[in-house]
C-alpha cells in the first residue's frame, strides 16, 4: 500500500529532486513525457518537461520517479504552461512504496462511477424516462391479443401492422441504449414521435394528440438535456430532411414504457404511396405498447434486469485494475472485502463490472473505498486500457531511475 510522507520528508524529497536533477515521468492520461524539477516554493512546483505540448488542455498530472530504490508518486493540478515550463500546485502528499500493477489515472470530468448496494430500492437496467405508465391488471386490452404468450402477441401485431404500414418492427433496449435523435427523444420524454413533424397536424382535436410530441416539446426536451438551441434545431431539421429526401411518407416511433423506464419502442414506416398515420393508427400502436409492457412483465422479462438503485460516487482515481471512490452515508452498507457491482460511465460507453472492496477509510459521513476489479468483459477491459493509457501502452508503471544517486552508486 502507498504511504504518504510527512511534511519534513516531502521537503527532503523535493530538495533532492531539484539538486540532483532526478528524472520525473509526467503522465497526463494517455500522454506522457520526461521532466525535471527546476524550482519550487510552498505553493507551487515548476517543471521543465521534454515535451511541453503534452500539458496543453490537461488539468491534472501524475508524476512518478525513483529515489533511494523506492518508486514514488504525487498527483497535482496544472496551473500554467509558459515558455516551455509548467507550473503545478505543490502536492499535499508524496507517496512511496507503490505496490500496484497499473498506474492510477485522475479521471476527466466526464467520467463517473455508480455503485449498486444490496438492500437499496430496485431499479431496471433500462433508460429512465420522464414519461410514466403504471402498467398493471387494469390495463385496457383494446385489441385481441393474448398477453401471456409473447410469440402470439408479436404475430398478432405483425398481422395488424402489415395492413396499416409498409414496414414495422419492435426494438428493445435490453442490450443497447438509445442512439440517434428519434430514439433519444422517445426514451427521454416517454411520448410518441411522428416524422416529419408536420404530420402531427392530422391529430389536431383528437385525444391521442396529448401523447405525441410537438415541435415545441422536442426543442424543450433537447435544450433541457443541455443541447444548444441552434444545434438542437439543426438535428430536428436534419431528421425532417431525411424523410423528405427518401421514399418515405411518415415514420412513427412509440416508446414501450414500463413504470418510468423506456424498455423499447414500436416503429412503423409509411412508404411513398401511403398516407400519414391516422389518429386511429397512433392510438392502436400506443395501446399495443401498453399491452406489450404488461405481457413482458407477466412473463418475467424484467427479472434479470432488476438491480438495486445505483448510488452516485465521487470518483477519485481509476486504473485498469480498480477504482478509488468516495460514498456518502454508506458506512454501514459497505465492508472490507465485500463484492460490489459497479458501473463506470464514459461519454461513449458504460462499463458494467464487479469488484472487491480491498481498502476502506471513513471520515465523518464519507467512506473512501478502494476496489479491485474481479470481473469485466474482455471488450470493456480493452476499452478501459486504451482509454486510460493509449493504444501502445500496457498500463504498467515504468520509471528509469536516471539521476538517482542511490541507483548510480549501485551501478558504479
Amino acid at each position: 500500500m502507498a504511504v504518504g510522507m510527512q511534511r519534513v520528508q516531502k521537503e527532503f524529497v523535493l530538495k533532492n529532486l531539484l539538486e540532483n536533477g532526478i528524472r520525473l515521468s509526467a503522465h497526463l492520461g494517455d500522454r506522457r513525457t520526461d521532466a525535471k524539477l527546476v524550482d519550487y516554493d510552498r505553493n507551487t512546483l515548476v517543471l521543465e518537461p521534454a515535451q511541453p505540448a503534452v500539458f496543453r488542455g490537461r488539468n491534472m498530472v501524475n508524476v512518478y520517479f525513483s529515489m533511494g530504490g523506492h518508486m514514488m508518486t504525487f498527483k497535482s493540478r496544472v496551473k500554467s504552461l509558459k515558455e516551455g515550463r509548467v507550473t503545478v500546485l505543490n502536492p499535499d502528499f508524496i507517496y512511496r512504496r507503490l505496490e500496484r500493477a497499473y498506474e492510477r489515472i485522475a479521471p476527466e470530468d466526464d467520467v463517473a462511477v455508480r455503485v449498486f448496494l444490496s438492500g437499496d430500492a430496485l431499479q431496471l437496467d433500462f433508460p429512465e424516462s420522464k414519461g410514466f405508465d403504471p402498467v398493471d391488471e387494469s390495463i385496457r386490452l383494446g385489441v385481441q391479443f393474448d398477453p401471456e404468450r409473447i410469440a402470439s402477441l408479436m404475430k398478432s401485431f405483425r398481422e395488424r401492422a402489415s395492413s396499416i404500414a409498409a414496414e414495422s418492427k419492435i426494438v428493445m433496449f435490453r442490450s443497447r441504449r438509445p442512439s440517434g435523435l428519434p430514439e433519444e427523444l422517445i426514451a427521454l420524454t416517454g411520448k410518441i414521435l411522428l416524422l416529419p413533424m408536420e404530420t402531427t397536424r392530422t391529430l389536431e382535436g383528437n385525444t391521442i394528440a396529448d401523447r405525441v410530441l410537438t415541435e415545441e416539446e422536442v426543442m424543450a426536451a433537447l435544450t433541457d438535456a443541455g443541447q444548444e438551441v441552434f444545434f438542437a434545431a439543426g438535428r430536428l431539421q436534419d431528421e425532417n430532411l431525411r424523410i423528405q429526401r427518401s421514399e418515405i411518407t411518415a415514420e412513427l416511433y412509440c416508446p414501450v414504457l414500463f413504470r418510468h423506464y423506456a424498455v423499447g419502442y414500436i416503429y412503423l414506416l409509411q412508404g411513398q404511396t401511403g398516407k400519414p398515420f391516422s389518429p386511429a393508427t397512433v392510438d392502436f400502436v400506443r395501446q399495443f405498447s401498453r399491452v406489450l409492457a404488461y405481457a413482458l412483465n407477466a412473463n418475467g422479462y424484467f427479472e434479470g434486469s432488476a438491480k438495486p438503485r445505483s448510488r452516485d460516487a465521487e470518483l477519485i482515481d481509476i486504473s485498469a485494475s480498480g477504482v478509488l471512490f468516495a460514498l456518502r452515508e454508506a458506512q454501514e452498507r459497505v465492508h472490507e472485502y465485500d463484492e460490489l457491482e459497479l458501473s463506470v460511465d464514459f461519454p461513449d460507453r458504460t462499463i458494467q463490472t464487479r469488484g472487491r472492496a480491498m481498502r476502506m477509510y471513513t471520515s465523518e459521513d464519507v467512506t473512501y473505498v478502494g476496489v479491485q476489479f474481479t470481473r469485466m468483459d474482455d471488450d470493456d477491459a480493452h476499452y478501459l486500457m486504451t482509454r486510460l493509457y493509449g493504444e501502445n501502452y500496457t498500463g504498467s508503471i515504468d520509471v528509469t531511475a536516471a539521476g538517482d544517486p542511490a541507483r548510480s552508486e549501485g551501478n558504479g
